[in-house]
């Protein structure tokens, strides 16, 4: 699947463990409690996805454009995210790489949440 065009499409529960899914394209796609561990994500495009709940554990994030993702409940322990673009990402209840839990933008998203 490596340079795939997958922008705005619904991959909700979706099991993509170990995918090579470089170079895709996965812009505005609705990721939401996706199995991606292990997953190679160099240079894709995730900019505005909503990857909630979505476990990315030990995914390659190299270069990966996360600019206005939804990071809200990931899981992101041991992903190589070096170069990666998180401008406006949210996290929310995040798994960092380090084992750390990010908060940053819990209030925002439960105020998103209840209007």
């Amino acid at each position: 699947m490596r340079g795939a065009n997958l922008t705005e499409s619904s991959l909700t529960g979706v099991i993509l463990h170990n995918a090579d899914l470089r170079y895709s394209d996965l812009g505005k796609a609705n990721l939401s409690k996706a199995d991606l561990r292990k997953a190679n994500l160099w240079s894709a495009d995730l900019r505005g996805a909503n990857l909630r709940e979505v476990d990315l554990s030990e995914a390659i994030l190299i270069s990966a454009d996360l600019r206005h993702a939804d990071l809200s409940g990931a899981n992101l322990t041991d992903t190589n995210k070096h170069n990666a673009y998180l401008t406006g990402a949210k996290f929310c209840n995040t798994a960092m790489p380090d084992g750390s839990i990010a908060n940053r933008d819990c209030y925002a998203a439960q105020q998103e949440i209840t209007q």
